[in-house]
């Protein structure tokens, strides 16, 4: 999609700072207790650190906006995570599909009032790739004898269809969530009952 080009738009994390800032007043209290590294696994990450009730940042550094809006959603959780903290709640004690949707919340509310309406629609318009994992990952477990790029095919064409009409994509094989996050629906879920709340509410 156009907006991965946008190299050097935003700066992270000074612009998601300075935007989040003026938009959520709390997160100037919370950004002295965050802290920021490389990843060193293998995805980003919002790390709660217990003995400091901070939580420490992991994604890539390259200013791009696919970088951005990634660090956005873990800016999400971070604020999640401090909150429940601060409560004297674990927050282990909570499930991964509420820590997700509590980040994607948060990373909707920020698209909304903090960039522009190109940005925002095609960060929706990515919501599309979890969609496209997860068709593809339901269709290989449930008959994993079938053709996998003809499989990766139909999902692509089922997320966009009238734009794309594929026979056979053998691309999955560079998709490393599918060996080290397999099954894992959950931003699908999430995304789709944000969405439609926003829509019908």
């Amino acid at each position: 999609m156009y907006f991965f080009h946008e190299t050097c738009r935003y700066s992270i994390p000074d612009d998601v700072y300075r935007l989040a800032k003026r938009a959520f007043p709390e997160v100037e209290k919370i950004i002295p207790r965050i802290e920021i590294g490389p990843v060193t696994d293998f995805c980003p990450s919002a790390k709660f650190i217990k003995e400091t009730k901070s939580v420490l940042i992991q994604v890539p550094n390259k200013n791009c906006i696919c970088n951005f809006l990634t660090f956005v959603h873990e800016l999400g959780h971070a604020l999640s995570l401090i909150r429940l903290a601060d409560k004297g709640i674990d927050p282990r004690s909570k499930s991964k599909y509420w820590h997700e949707k509590e980040a994607y919340k948060f990373k909707f509310k920020f698209e909304e009032k903090c960039l522009s309406e190109e940005i925002k629609n095609a960060s929706r318009g990515s919501v599309l790739g979890h969609f496209l994992i997860t068709f593809f990952e339901y269709e290989i477990y449930n008959n994993p004898d079938q053709d996998f790029n003809k499989a990766y095919a139909q999902a692509i064409n089922r997320c966009y269809p009238g734009r794309a009409n594929q026979e056979e994509n053998p691309f999955y094989v560079i998709e490393n969530g599918f060996i080290y996050r397999p099954a894992d629906a959950t931003a699908s879920v999430v995304c789709t009952e944000l969405l439609l709340s926003k829509l019908f509410s």
